[in-house]
């Protein structure tokens, strides 16, 4: 299973949700619907500008849970997108 991690390092950093969604520049109820779990999609253009103003990669954002042997590993295909977004 895919989890962003997006409530642990708004909570690291200190910076609420209104204040993520104004640097961004997309409504409160985007981010917040990505920060409590509820979405299951992000655009591409949304992951780059939440790692910019965050200073973080989309492998810091997601993870991966395989629940058959409940072990987290970051997938390889969150590689390649954290690799295209850096061109």
């Amino acid at each position: 299973m895919i989890d962003v991690q997006l409530r642990k390092i708004m909570a690291e950093k200190n910076i609420s949700v209104s204040e993520l969604a104004r640097q961004i520049g997309i409504s409160i109820n985007t981010v917040q619907s990505i920060y409590s779990g509820k979405t299951t999609m992000i655009r591409l253009n949304t992951i780059d500008q939440v790692c910019n103003v965050l200073s973080i990669t989309p492998n810091e954002l997601f993870g991966y849970e395989d629940t058959k042997n409940d072990e987290p590993v970051y997938m390889d295909i969150l590689k390649e997108i954290s690799r295209k977004l850096d061109k």
